[in-house]
């Protein structure tokens, strides 16, 4: 949802501990990524890609606009969109609070049979190699 658009959403969400969570872009102007801060609570997300979501063999090196996000916020950064392997994750945890891998996790569960128990042990073995890796 558009920051413009999100004033009477907050509005009902704040009162029950919930912050509405925006995603910025990297061609976002600073004016926008400046406006989406100052409404913004809980944490960013950085889409690290432009398109959709989903894994991605590669990831662009995304420094740069983690640096610029920075400038405009003091919140918690989390990077989605394109993460995949526990390389990627463990490389942007270097730099961000949180990493999403959302349609990692979604392509292991598909025709699933025991989804909760394979979700379980994916995620233990994925960051059990983000952080083997990573020296934690």
């Amino acid at each position: 949802m558009p920051v413009e658009a999100s004033d009477e959403l907050r509005a009902q969400l704040e009162p029950a501990g919930i912050h509405m969570i925006f995603m910025v872009t990297p061609n976002l102007s600073d004016a926008r990524l400046q406006r989406i801060a100052a409404q913004a609570k809980g944490f960013l997300y950085l889409v690290s890609v432009l398109g959709t979501t989903g894994e991605r063999s590669e990831m662009a090196d995304i420094s740069a606009f983690i640096a610029r996000v920075r400038q405009h916020s003091t919140l918690p950064l989390a990077v989605g969109f394109g993460v995949g392997t526990p390389e990627q994750a463990r490389h942007l945890w270097e730099q961000v609070e949180g990493v999403i891998i959302g349609s990692a996790l979604a392509r292991r569960l598909y025709d699933v049979d025991q989804a909760p128990i394979e979700a379980q042990r994916y995620l233990a073995s994925f960051t059990d190699r983000v952080r083997n890796h990573a020296g934690a």
